[in-house]
């Protein structure tokens, strides 16, 4: 009789195998507090918790300021159209919410390629005026840009802001690269770009480490960059704000702010404004004034 023992079950990989595969957008919908993942999501969103235990409350940080805070500063600017790469589950903050309440015409073309996401996006989105959900690869722009549905809503004509929130860290250095030069090439004049990487900036290297294998294991590859290397990922193009982390940029929620700034250990996202290409002068530089009175919240929040 063979006494010895078997290794060890993986629990989290029998639910992968028992499961639909996790995806990037269900897993970061699990921690930013969304109800919508299957039970693999579930076991790798609770171990990226145990490794991390502030990583739930980062990305709510992020995902309001890149869903929130910027686009419906880029409304006050005066841009009216948006492309949101990557949209991922319709978690709140909606991004649509934050620009038409300030721009009551303004237009969203959310894109995806997850079925799952795709179905609840269309769910959420699909009666609201000014919206389209298009299934698309974000990593091929020439086609995501030729789709029927982003063209009847968006006029390439004029410029864009392109959301690209905690999406770029999930491909190669060429691939962004050349996502960023065909955005800029297929877009009008004076476009922006949005965009929130993660990184391991200021995070434990065992801890860093145990993530990304987790995540290459179960999801994808996870490219944690430095803040140098993000910025060479931008070909050099004008930052109009940032890059720094989420909470740096633009300022306007003195609870979540407080918040992330108490979470110690846990990755972090860097977040910016790029332009694209140069356009037509439109104010987009924060002004003084502006970078005093958020200089101002900025001191009451400490």
């Amino acid at each position: 009789m063979n006494t010895e023992e078997s290794p060890a079950a993986d629990p989290l990989q029998e639910l992968a195998a028992a499961s639909p595969a996790p995806t990037q957008g269900r897993v970061y919908g699990y921690l930013n507090g969304g109800k919508d993942a299957y039970a693999a999501e579930r076991a790798l969103g609770k171990a990226l918790k145990k490794i991390f235990p502030g990583i739930s409350e980062v990305t709510r940080e992020n995902r309001l300021c890149v869903n929130e805070r910027v686009p419906g500063y880029l409304a006050e600017e005066g841009f009216g159209q948006y492309l949101d790469l990557g949209c991922g589950m319709p978690d709140e903050p909606l991004l649509h919410r934050a620009v038409q309440a300030v721009v009551p015409g303004a237009r969203v073309s959310y894109m995806d390629h997850d079925p799952t996401v795709l179905v609840h996006a269309r769910s959420a989105y699909g009666s609201w005026p000014g919206l389209t959900v298009v299934e698309a690869d974000v990593w091929n722009v020439d086609g995501l840009l030729r789709h029927p549905d982003l063209r009847e809503l968006i006029d390439l004509d004029q410029p864009a802001v392109v959301v690209a929130g905690a999406v770029l860290h999930f491909a190669p250095d060429e691939t962004v690269k050349r996502v960023v030069d065909d955005l800029a090439a297929g877009l009008a004049a004076g476009s922006v770009l949005v965009l929130s990487h993660v990184t391991d900036d200021g995070v434990a290297e065992e801890d860093a480490a145990k993530a990304k294998e987790l995540y290459e294991k179960y999801v994808s590859p996870i490219y944690l960059r430095s803040k140098e290397e993000i910025q060479d990922l931008l070909g050099g193009r004008r930052m109009i704000a940032g890059l720094c982390r989420t909470y740096e940029l633009l300022p306007q929620h003195p609870d979540d702010v407080a918040l992330a700034r108490s979470v110690e250990g846990a990755p972090h996202f860097y977040a910016g404004i790029v332009e694209l290409s140069p356009g037509p002068k439109r104010g987009m530089a924060v002004s003084a004034a502006r970078r005093e009175e958020m200089a101002a919240q900025d001191r009451g929040m400490r």
